[in-house]
Order: C-alpha cells, then sequence, then structure tokens
C-alpha cells in the first residue's frame, strides 16, 4: 500500500503539446521516472525558467500534497507545467525504502489536478527566477538528504514545504509577503508533528479518546500517553531540522558555485 496515496493528476502521463515534455522527448528522454528526468535535466542542462511555485494539497484521507511548477520558455512565449511530488511504499509489499519522486509535465495546469485539490499557497518567482537545470539540482540534493520514505518525517509533507521553502527563499524578492511564507512553513513544521496520524485534527482526537478511555487508571495512563506523544513529535521535529539544515548548506554552496 502507498503510504503517500496520491490520486495523481487528471492525465497520469506528459500530454501531448507540452513544450518541456516534447524537448525532452527530442533529448531522448521517454518513460522516466522522476529522477531520472531530472537527472537527464541536469545533464543537458535542459533550457526553461522556473516562474511560479504552487504548493497545493489533494482533499483525500492522507491530504497528499504536491507542487505545480510553470515553465517558461527562455526563447519563446509558451509554458508548461509540471506536478512535482514524493512517493513511497510502507509494509510487506514494500521492496525498496527509497522515495520516489514523480514529474509529470503538462501543457496546463488544470490537466495536473482535480477540482477539489486546495491551494495552500502561489508564489511568483522573479525578478531572476531559476532556470529548469537550477530547480534540477536542488532537487536532486533535497532528495538524496532524505532518499528513503518514512512515514513520520521524510514524506509528501516534507518534500513540498522543503522544495518551496528553498524556492522561494532564495528566489523571490525580500517583502511582507516573503516574511509571511516564512512563518507560515515554521507553523508547518510544527504541524508535521502531528505526522503519525496523518492530519492534526486527527491526531489530537485521537489524543484526547485515549485520556478518556483511560480515565480509570489516572494518573498512571494520562502521563504515559502525554510523554510518548509529545517525545514522538519532538524527535519528528529534531529528525526534520538537522535535515533542512543539511539542505540549507548543500544549496548554498552550490547556487554559490554557479554565481561564480
Amino acid at each position: 500500500m502507498g503510504a503517500s496515496q496520491s490520486r495523481g493528476p487528471t492525465t497520469p502521463k506528459g500530454v501531448t503539446g507540452s513544450v518541456l515534455q516534447t524537448r525532452l522527448e527530442m533529448e531522448g528522454i521517454l518513460g522516466q521516472e522522476g529522477l531520472g528526468i531530472i537527472r537527464h535535466i541536469i545533464s543537458h542542462q535542459t533550457p526553461g525558467l522556473v516562474t511560479r511555485v504552487i504548493w497545493s494539497r489533494e482533499h483525500s484521507t492522507l491530504q497528499h500534497e504536491y507542487l505545480l511548477v510553470c515553465i517558461t520558455g527562455q526563447e519563446e512565449a509558451r509554458t508548461s507545467w509540471v506536478r512535482l511530488e514524493r512517493m513511497g511504499h510502507l509494509g510487506k509489499q514494500a521492496t525498496d525504502k527509497e522515495a520516489k519522486l514523480m514529474f509529470i509535465p503538462a501543457p496546463c495546469k488544470s490537466s495536473l489536478v482535480h477540482h477539489d485539490d486546495e491551494t495552500l499557497h502561489d508564489v511568483d518567482l522573479g525578478p531572476l527566477p531559476p532556470t529548469l537545470a537550477k530547480m534540477a539540482n536542488i532537487l536532486s540534493i533535497i532528495h538524496q538528504a532524505a532518499s528513503d520514505y518514512t512515514f513520520l518525517h521524510h514524506n509528501c509533507w516534507w518534500f513540498a514545504r522543503q522544495t518551496f521553502t528553498v524556492l522561494f527563499t532564495r528566489f523571490m524578492p525580500d517583502g511582507p509577503q516573503k516574511r509571511r511564507l516564512q512563518g507560515k512553513c515554521i507553523m508547518k513544521n510544527l504541524e508535521q508533528a502531528e505526522a503519525p496520524y496523518h492530519s492534526v485534527w486527527r491526531g489530537r482526537l485521537i489524543r484526547g479518546m485515549l485520556l478518556f478511555v483511560t480515565a480509570p487508571v489516572f494518573p498512571i495512563a494520562w502521563p504515559v500517553i502525554v510523554v510518548g506523544t509529545a517525545s514522538i513529535s519532538g524527535y519528528a521535529m529534531c529528525v526534520l531540522w538537522k535535515t533542512s539544515k543539511k539542505i540549507d548548506v548543500q544549496i548554498d554552496d552550490y547556487l554559490g558555485s554557479v554565481a561564480k
């Protein structure tokens, strides 16, 4: 069973008419998994500018999160859209712990979403947006920093938030909007402490029910529940913080090297 159960885009593969899809096919990339496409873009320096990033959430039980990225040709006005998401498998059927990256191009955004998906944040990158190859390098760094999919830590939520944060903090001009986004991303980090329940409200409900049903054995059970859940949340936050710091250092080194 997929740990991150995305309903996927309305069109599962690259759509005919996408400028980016056509260019990738001309460069010889066909039917590759997302990480293979990302490595191809890096090695071929596939042209394009990343001008807009949308952080979205599916209206589903697991509240799967993903990114939509607008790619503009450097010498043409036509745009392409790409759906980026992190997938993983848990359980007996899982033979490989490494997360799967999905990189799905389409000519329009509507081909990659469902009508009830929620937009969490939508930002324009500029005035000097990153190139497609630069974004591909960033995606590779983020993936390699935590290549294994973990239910509590490096899941779809983490990948969407981490990638979105890296892009807007590095390529968005300073201002009130950027500061507000930084604050909201910090709050999302805290919310992921509820990841064992895959939903903030569900986590609080489960803890409340546990406290209620264990009332007869209070004061023994309540401290165990409170301390146990706090320990799980604290450990998750520590892991995510360390990974984020590692990624920041590597991306700053990379951006510094290409700026020389």
